[in-house]
């Protein structure tokens, strides 16, 4: 009689299948981890890229915004526009540093138009190179004109800017309650309020307290061209000579209370820079004679010429910017937004009231003359005529 044995139990196969369970979660982790460092990496370079391209167009807006077509010291021009080495850059929302070149050209047959490419470089942390390019044309069109995309063809604003009359200086705060504050420069705490609509100035005010005022602005800008040659047409569109103080007083006459026959001198605030200097004055006005006023704004300096034909070199003569060069005092009154020698019955406010300081010779007859329009830029109208003396 044969007796049956009992079945052994397998053993071991529990162990087995953890080992293979370990290995497959060991090749998942592996897997994602491998997957969150790819993505670091991206996510890195990703903000390199856009670092890249803010800096690229940072070299782009900046080519663009210059001031003058020729080249001059100090300042952007077009001519500036070339091909540059690589410059270093440092990331300001990363610690990579980028490497930006410039390359300029122009097209076959010259032209006022210059082909841009702006490429920035680094190096990622796997030590790969990277690389963004920004391509664009600068057109040499005279920054003056710029201003002229918001004037339709009948020469009203289309667009007023920051929604109020456009003489309001763009330096004024809006208040929000339809008129701005504007504290002219070296004016100490004193502030003026505009209307926003009409721009009128109707308050004058010192620290905070305000009281009425009814007065309209008188604004422009002094240049200075004071070379000891005579200054060209092209140059009185674009001068380029240090600024040196000045003072701007208008001798305003009429209308007048009839017991006060005398010229008022109304003082103007000035803001000097390195080329220029600006003025704003406050002219008051009387509802009761119509809101308006006339005389003649001047400019206060030591050594303005006595008559035309003075050609010392230690004098100076005063331009003013205006297209009709025949306004003599005796002659026919242009209107007031022209800029002529006397005003007359202003009743609104005026802005680009602009002068031109020149020197009144170089020791050596004839002196120097307020130079006429440039007619190589048709565009603009840089036509002076003489102001101090004016004959």
């Amino acid at each position: 009689m044969s007796t049956v044995q009992p079945c052994r139990r397998q053993r071991g196969v529990s162990l087995i299948e953890a080992l293979v369970a370990l290995a497959v979660m060991a090749f998942g982790m592996l897997g994602v981890v491998g997957m969150q460092g790819s993505m670091r990496l991206n996510a890195d370079i990703a903000k390199q890229r856009s670092e890249a391209v803010r800096i690229a167009q940072e070299a782009v807006e900046g080519r663009r915004a210059f001031w003058l077509l020729d080249a001059a010291a100090n300042q952007k021009s077009y001519a500036d526009i070339a091909s540059t080495a690589g410059a270093a850059v440092l990331g300001i929302t990363s610690n990579t540093t980028f490497t930006v070149t410039e390359t300029a050209s122009t097209p076959p047959g010259g032209g006022r138009t210059k082909a841009l490419y702006v490429d920035v470089t680094w190096v990622d942390r796997t030590g790969q190179n990277q690389n963004v390019r920004l391509s664009t044309n600068v057109t040499g069109n005279m920054p003056e004109l710029s201003g002229a995309l918001g004037l339709p063809a009948l020469g009203t604003m289309s667009r007023l800017p920051r929604g109020r009359h456009a003489a309001i200086p763009l330096g004024a705060t809006d208040q929000g309650d339809g008129t701005s504050s504007f504290a002219p420069p070296g004016a100490g705490d004193v502030s003026w309020v505009f209307n926003n609509v009409s721009g009128f100035i109707t308050q004058s005010c010192v620290a905070t307290v305000c009281s009425a005022y009814n007065a309209r602005l008188l604004s422009g800008y002094v240049r200075f061209a004071t070379d000891s040659v005579q200054p060209t047409p092209a140059v009185a569109e674009s001068p380029a000579s240090v600024a040196f103080a000045v003072n701007v007083n208008v001798r305003q006459t009429f209308p007048l209370p009839a017991t006060d026959l005398a010229p008022i001198y109304q003082p103007c605030y000035k803001l000097l820079t390195s080329q220029y200097s600006v003025y704003y004055c406050a002219l008051p006005v009387d509802e009761l004679q119509g809101n308006k006023w006339s005389g003649r704004s001047e400019l206060i300096l030591t050594g303005i010429s006595s008559t035309i034909a003075d050609f010392d070199a230690a004098n100076y003569k005063v331009c003013r910017y205006t297209p009709a060069r025949d306004a003599q005092p005796t002659a026919p009154t242009v209107s007031n937004e022209k800029h002529p020698y006397n005003y007359a019955d202003v009743n609104t406010a005026l802005v680009n009231q602009n002068f031109l300081v020149i020197r009144a010779g170089n020791g050596a007859t004839p002196g120097f003359f307020c130079p006429g329009d440039d007619t190589a830029t048709p565009e603009v109208n840089g036509n002076t005529w003489h102001h101090q003396p004016a004959a």
